[in-house]
């Protein structure tokens, strides 16, 4: 039996002599593992459509286990991000981190268009420093799609309002905290009045009209740190 995906190609690793395994984030089933036999081989002309962060449809023949790869045919090659070096570096810790959040065959289709999406605004937008930060807001839309939404305008445990220049992210307590709250906790996020107002954009916004928000270095370091600890809470 086989069955055909429409998958973005995420990684691979050499296995045996001539073959492959890679790992794809397929619309219909989510993160699948799949072993290409012979890829290897001189002549061999699979390989050239299932390139890191390629869109591509493939075909999986399923006589038993997880299948094996059986055809494949490149939709989009991203070519612009895949030849440039820093954009490379960026995506392939994107890939990382978003493989280890998300368990195998965790099919979502909102997290399969934000990830096709996210490589289309990188190549329409084609820079080291705006491909970082797309990848915060490609962080922040999956932590939502996940179930992790953080109220942004109270403090979770006093309540006040958020007004002061220093609010400190903690993903414990589900929120953010004022100064005086935060001094009782240790696992917290410093953020500035400015980051706090790019991250209660994020939600309403999609990838296309975050592209136009001007993001300060010190807000897109505060931001990164946001996404990294958010991230290591979650896995914890």
């Amino acid at each position: 039996m086989k069955e055909n995906y429409l998958a973005i190609a995420l990684g691979k690793k050499d296995v045996g002599e001539s073959d492959r395994q890679y790992v794809f984030y397929t619309r219909e089933e989510g993160l699948l593992y799949v072993r290409a036999r012979g890829v290897r081989k001189v002549g061999a002309k699979l390989a050239s459509h299932i390139e890191d962060f390629m869109l591509t449809q493939i075909i999986i023949a399923k006589n038993f286990g997880p299948g094996t790869l059986a055809g494949a045919s490149a939709e989009n090659t991203f070519r612009e991000i895949r030849m440039d070096y820093d954009a490379m570096c960026v995506l392939s810790h994107t890939r990382n981190l978003f493989i280890k959040l998300i368990q195998t065959k965790h099919k979502d289709q909102k997290i399969f268009d934000l990830f096709k999406r996210y490589l289309e605004v990188c190549t329409e937008n084609l820079s080291k420093e705006k491909t970082a930060i797309f990848e915060q807001y490609f962080f922040l839309k999956l932590y939502e799609i996940l179930g992790y939404r953080f109220p942004l305008a109270r403090c979770r445990i006093c309540e006040k309002k958020l007004e002061q220049e220093r609010n400190f992210l903690c993903p414990e307590q589900g929120g953010v905290l004022c100064s005086s709250c935060a001094r009782t906790e240790n696992y917290i996020i410093a953020m500035d009045i400015n980051t706090l107002k790019l991250l209660r954009l994020v939600p309403h916004n999609n990838l296309n009209q975050l592209t136009k928000v001007e993001v300060s270095p010190i807000m897109q370091r505060q931001m990164q740190s946001v996404v990294r600890q958010t991230a290591q809470w979650i896995m914890r």
